[in-house]
């Protein structure tokens, strides 16, 4: 009978991590410096991302894939203009790692985003827009503390910010 109990909270156990292994956990939260040039701060999901290069120069924004494992797609979350050469292909599965160079890498999901929120970090107003560059004065608009989200059916394209002055603070958060 025991022997049974024990088999029994076994598979038990196993179809609870099988579950939670399936399951479309958050991101980790980030955090970006937003200036008056329209930043991009969440990378567009199901992108097709051309295979890293050596000698090819990036630059904020930019994305590549692992060249040995094509499933491994990077979005380029460095400074805004950089433009250095990758020193080291990106192959980490999580975080945000540097390349030995200037570039910082993060990694993309491989699945839909369902949803994703932005928060107002700093003291000036922020515009946010979704699938183009943000500008001041157009768009979603939010006040310092302001947070906008969007839950189930969330936009795949890239979410750009912008500030009305000086450099202010945004945070977001994917799942």
């Amino acid at each position: 009978m025991k022997k049974r109990i024990l088999i029994l909270l076994a598979l038990l156990s196993v179809g609870v991590l099988a579950f939670a292994a399936s399951r479309n956990y958050p991101t980790e939260p980030a955090s970006f410096d937003i200036g008056t040039d329209s930043l991009m701060i969440m990378a567009p999901r199901l992108v097709s991302a051309k295979d890293w290069d050596a000698t090819t120069a990036y630059s904020h924004g930019d994305m590549c894939r692992n060249t040995n494992r094509h499933n491994l797609t990077y979005w380029n979350v460095s400074g805004t203009t950089n433009g250095s050469l990758s020193a080291t292909m990106p192959s980490h599965l999580g975080g945000d790692v540097a390349d030995g160079g200037t570039n910082v890498w993060r990694r993309i999901p491989p699945r839909e985003r369902l949803g994703f929120a932005v928060v107002n970090q700093g003291s000036n107003a922020i515009w946010i827009a979704v699938g183009h560059d943000a500008v001041v004065n157009s768009g979603i608009y939010l006040l310092s503390g302001g947070s906008y989200w969007v839950d189930n059916n969330a936009m795949q394209d890239a979410v750009y910010a912008i500030s009305s002055a000086a450099t202010n603070t945004a945070g977001t958060q994917e799942w």
